[in-house]
């Protein structure tokens, strides 16, 4: 019934739990721990012992263990070796295959979503966040999705230009030992932006904005733009150090705002960020979608918002996230039984789901 994988049958998981050697006959590990804490937080028995227990207790628990990305495609975003990152395809396929399986049961099903990524307008344009959008239709689907916890990250740029204004300078610092990084430049159509770039040592090359489909490669950076929503894509590797300047500029008298992301946290080095970043406009897709319900994190012990947690609006004003809900310094199971703490919005999203 599926592409490529196996499936396990819930009397399979409960005769490896009880077994000695439970890899011999569910030969599948959590390496991370992050899908044992959000199952956990969704639907986790009552633990008297701990103190602990799931939104959902009584749930039926559908688990899809995504394969990592393909070896080329994290070579080409110059993704660390060990980063957990996954595929929009094969994220789309476990959610369909959870939808069937609920279905083939008779029982409706709540999809929980603990990842984001800012590779994206931020508009629920992706098709990730329009499958979302397409599961949610129906009315025995739910999914729920993690705002991410980009808000403090200094991940995000955004700038307003008009006729008075009519160029920008960005400030960009870069690790020492950065070994190469993805940055996505987005502009509100249908305006035409000049963009040059600055390195630490003064070097300034400008990038062409007329190449259509086509590449363009600099002696410090490789840039490709695509047409239809004012994307410029760069790709830095083995950057030099320091401050690079990104020179912004428009034609036309009308007012237009361009965002720039730079990847998620965990892909990117914490000593590489804008310095005049800003914390809105962070939530990160597929949490952007118009269906899903986005949450963010919050401090149940004295209703404070968790500080890290991306924050809306979208670039065009839709409201995100939907809600909040518990995310800090939540009890949560671990792999091989024991309990520990944690935070995040992927936390809140499982609660959500329960919910």
């Amino acid at each position: 019934q599926v592409p490529y994988g196996k499936v396990f049958t819930g009397e399979e998981i409960n005769q490896a739990l009880l077994s000695e050697n439970p890899q011999e006959i569910v030969p599948s590990l959590d390496e991370n721990g992050h899908g044992t804490a959000m199952a956990g937080l969704a639907a986790g028995n009552f633990v008297p012992t701990e103190n602990f227990s799931g939104a959902a207790p009584k749930a039926t628990i559908i688990v899809v263990k995504l394969k990592k990305a393909k070896s080329y495609l994290r070579k080409f975003y110059q993704y660390p070796p060990q980063a957990p990152v996954f595929q929009e395809d094969d994220i789309m396929l476990g959610i369909s295959f959870a939808v069937k399986m609920a279905q083939e049961m008779g029982m409706p099903v709540s999809v929980c979503l603990g990842l984001g990524t800012n590779q994206s307008a931020h508009v629920g344009d992706s098709e990730l966040s329009r499958y979302v959008d397409y599961i949610n239709e129906d009315s025995q689907v739910s999914v729920s999705v993690a705002a991410g916890n980009e808000g403090a990250a200094q991940h995000h740029y955004t700038a307003e230009l008009d006729y008075v204004k009519n160029q920008d300078t960005v400030e960009l610092r870069i690790a020492d030992k950065e070994e190469g990084f993805s940055m996505e430049f987005w502009g509100d159509p249908p305006d035409d932006y000049g963009i040059s770039l600055q390195s630490p040592a003064g070097e300034k090359l400008y990038v062409s904005s007329s190449l259509g489909a086509g590449t363009q490669e600099l002696s410090f950076i490789f840039v490709e733009r695509m047409t239809g929503k004012q994307l410029i894509y760069f790709r830095f590797f083995h950057p030099a150090a320091g401050i690079w300047k990104v020179n912004v500029s428009k034609k036309g008298i009308s007012g237009s705002r361009f965002h720039m992301w730079l990847p998620v946290q965990g892909l990117i080095s914490p000593d590489t960020y804008f310095l005049e970043s800003t914390p809105y406009i962070t939530v990160t897709a597929p949490g952007d979608s118009t269906r899903g319900i986005t949450a963010t994190a919050y401090q149940y012990l004295d209703n404070s918002l968790y500080f890290q947690a991306g924050r809306g609006f979208t670039p065009n004003n839709q409201v995100t996230p939907d809600l909040a809900a518990p995310g800090v310094d939540l009890l949560i199971p671990l792999p091989g039984g024991a309990f520990g703490k944690a935070s995040g919005s992927s936390l809140s999203s499982a609660v959500v789901a329960g919910a």
